[in-house]
């Protein structure tokens, strides 16, 4: 009985987390294990929780063994489920970097690799000058293998400085290009007379180009990699890149598959199997691209019947090989660079129909659901409407699982100029699940080759992962907005409940200055009155007119004072009820904003016994932001001094405004109870209170801090003693 086809299982990080090297690896894992007759499935994950369970269900299904490129190489999740594994029978290959509990790991000889390129760059330096190094991850073990081979190499040449090192992140979920950039920057802002940059990445090297070509200084400083990725080698073909150590990801499937099989027989392999490495410099660059997409045919020697045709059949695969790689890399700066999904599907259709010298390129996607329900929808169109190709019915939804492109041979209408049609569809597919399809017409039966298929089958990856990234940003975006939305809504809330409790201050307050200007218009009256009598009565003299005028004058004084008083109270509302919603920045006087948000509290202070300080450096001290939020944050945070001192019968709360370099600092301190460290750790968490049930929102503290750090871009911090008091020293920039 013939022996049922392996099963074998890779568990792969999100192509958005890793090394391009690794997507282009599974590729070339799926193709060889295909060639085998293999039943090879890929899944890819976004943290390590997620590969522990990816890796448990293949073990439940009982495959024949497993292929894992680990995310964190001793994660307590994985080593279980390696454990399940054991158990199980199943053998673990890991890619890269070496597990507990895996029977072998395969991976590039990255020692020899960052050693030939160290050494390549040095001897075109004379073995002396300035070095900057971007290290690997010394968390990832390939990344601590290279940075430990660079050191080692160096420490043969004493008259080569390492002037400049840091770290790339390999793990994180970052734009390692752009960290190359930072780096660049930073080691020729410390080193202007640097010689030569190297980076344990490509990513970080293609960085530190574009700035070193923006200086000028691509003619001075070298730089090199290490991957070989497809950008790298342009780089390197066009000068901008001395060299590059491209890995081979052909030869890692081909052993990782060698592997697998002999641990199914039941043979020993051993625990770590190196695939070597080759330095890239522009002599070889051709034939490195060539192999690293995979279009030299296997027969090209066979082919060609003399050298001489041997060498024009290279030159063409090779302008090929050139023309194809600059596609990837259009569409790869396509999906890369535009965040509208709509834009981007139009932009990569264009390309495609471009590049390809399609017929007809449409690009259809599902509804943002993973549920299996909806219809395809036409989202992007490119080429002629040639004998009714637009008219070609939706294609046929591809089974969830699918991964395979479909090709056949389609006739145009009856009336068409050409005799067949390739139509190719491709399934977009991100996270095991089918988001669209790419559906392509060549102009004749023979129009996609296997090489033509495999890029389309990258590119379709790549535009997969970015409709999901663009629908991931429009959400982002979308729930950005609403959080700010929100967070007005909830400032709003607080300021009217602020106002709210202390409504009856006010009316207090402005009852007083309101009852003294009746008194005093009444007894002005009186004297008016008591005037008008004396005209004409030759026993009042001149200095009764002048007693009378004097008290006339004394009421009208009570009356003006009292009115201002409650003008200064209708100032402060004013101040606490403008501009609720979005704010505009404007210069206003800090002095001022903050003594009449006081003088709102006066009843509540009176009321708990409590008075207040206000010290300030000057009468006035400019700042730029909102009046009615820094009215909101005094408001706060002097009510919260009042009740914390509740208890103790009041107290004197302090309010002292300072400037210092670039800032306004603002201290509102209290002589209440204090808080313990524990307190203080969550007081500007949203719906934290101390104050028993219906007596705080737990929203003020919270406020505040969103206010300092959002519209005042400044800090906040707390200095608090139990049985003490309570000092909060707040930082506002005065210019943003």
């Amino acid at each position: 009985m013939a022996r049922s086809a392996l099963r074998v299982g890779f568990v792969l990080f999100d192509p958005r987390f890793g090394a391009f090297i690794w997507t282009v690896g599974e590729n070339c894992l799926r193709t060889e294990a295909m060639r085998r007759g293999i039943q090879f499935t890929t899944v890819q994950v976004l943290n390590v929780d997620e590969q522990a369970a990816e890796l448990s269900k293949f073990v439940e299904k009982g495959v024949d063994a497993i292929v894992l490129k680990p995310m964190a190489c001793q994660h307590p999740a994985i080593i279980a489920v390696l454990e399940q594994a054991r158990a199980a029978h199943i053998p673990v290959v890991s890619l890269d970097s070496p597990v507990d509990g895996v029977r072998c790991t395969v991976g590039s000889d990255n020692a020899k690799g960052q050693a030939i390129v160290v050494e390549h760059v040095l001897a075109r330096l004379g073995h002396r000058g300035k070095l900057a190094y971007f290290s690997g991850d010394e968390r990832v073990p390939s990344g601590a293998m290279r940075t430990h081979s660079f050191h080692e190499t160096l420490a043969r040449y004493p008259d080569v400085v390492v002037a400049y090192e840091a770290m790339l992140d390999w793990t994180a979920l970052i734009n390692r290009r752009e960290q190359g950039a930072k780096f660049a920057r930073e080691a020729l802002r410390q080193v202007p007379d640097l010689d030569a940059i190297i980076s344990a990445t490509d990513e970080g090297a293609l960085g530190a180009a574009e700035v070193i070509q923006e200086m000028g200084l691509s003619a001075r400083i070298l730089i090199a990699g290490f991957d070989g990725i497809p950008e790298a080698l342009l780089a390197v073909e066009s000068g901008r890149m001395l060299a590059t150590v491209r890995q081979l990801p052909r030869a890692i499937a081909t052993r990782t598959l060698d592997i697998i099989k002999a641990l199914i027989d039941g043979e020993d392999v051993p625990p770590l199997s190196y695939v070597d490495v080759e330095l890239t410099t522009a002599a070889k660059v051709g034939s490195a691209a060539l192999d690293s997409l995979e279009l030299i045919p296997g027969l090209i020697v066979n082919i060609a019947s003399n050298h001489e045709e041997q060498r024009k059949l290279q030159q063409t695969i090779i302008t090929t090989q050139h023309n194809i790689l600059q596609t990837v890399i259009a569409v790869s700066t396509a999906v890369g660079s535009i965040r509208d999904p709509d834009d981007m599907m139009h932009k990569v259709v264009d390309l495609l129909q471009d590049r390809f010298k399609l017929v007809c390129a449409k690009l259809y996607t599902l509804p943002d659901t993973h549920d299996g329900d909806g219809a395809l929808t036409l989202r992007a169109y490119g080429g002629k409407n040639v004998n009714g190709i637009c008219e070609i019915p939706l294609p046929a939804l591809p089974a969830e699982g699918a991964s395979e492109a479909t090709l056949r041979v389609a006739a145009p209408a009856p009336d068409g100029e050409l005799s067949a049609l390739s139509e190719l569809t491709i399934p977009l597919i991100s996270s095991e699940h089918v988001i669209g399809v790419l559906e392509l017409y060549g102009a004749n039966e023979h129009a996609f080759d296997e090489d033509s298929v495999s890029v389309l089958n990258v590119i379709a990856h790549q535009v997969a992962v970015a409709i999901e990234n663009a629908n991931l940003y429009r959400e982002t975006v979308y729930n950005a907005r609403l959080q700010e939305e929100n967070r007005e809504k909830l400032m709003i809330a607080e300021k009217m409940a602020s106002l709210g409790r202390l409504t009856a201050g006010i009316a207090h307050e402005m009852n007083t200055p309101l009852a003294a200007v009746r008194a005093a218009v009444s007894e002005l009256a009186s004297l008016v009155k008591e005037y008008n009598e004396s005209i004409g009565d030759d026993s009042v003299n001149e200095d009764d007119h002048r007693e009378i005028a004097a008290e006339m004058s004394k009421s009208l004084h009570l009356a003006e004072s009292a009115a201002e008083r409650a003008s200064g109270f209708v100032r402060g509302v004013k101040s606490q009820t403008r501009d609720l919603s979005a704010q505009q920045l404007v210069s206003f006087n800090a002095v001022t904003v903050i003594r009449e948000s006081i003088l709102l509290l006066s009843h509540a202070l009176r009321e708990k016994r409590s008075t207040t300080n206000f010290e300030h450096e000057h009468d006035v001290m400019e700042i730029l932001g909102s009046p009615s939020r820094l009215a909101q944050i005094i408001t706060n945070l002097v009510t919260n001094a009042i009740d914390a001192m509740a208890e103790r019968g009041g107290g004197k709360i302090d309010v002292r405004l300072k400037q210092q370099a670039g800032f306004l600092v603002l201290q509102v301190s209290d002589e209440g109870c204090g808080m313990p460290p524990e307190v203080q750790s969550k007081v500007f968490d949203p719906m934290f209170t101390t104050k028993p049930f219906g007596e705080g929102t737990g929203l003020g503290l919270t406020i505040v801090h969103d206010i300092v750090k959002g519209d005042f871009n400044g800090s906040i911090d707390i200095d608090s003693h139990v049985g003490v008091g309570t000092t909060f020293i707040i930082r506002l920039a005065k210019g943003q």
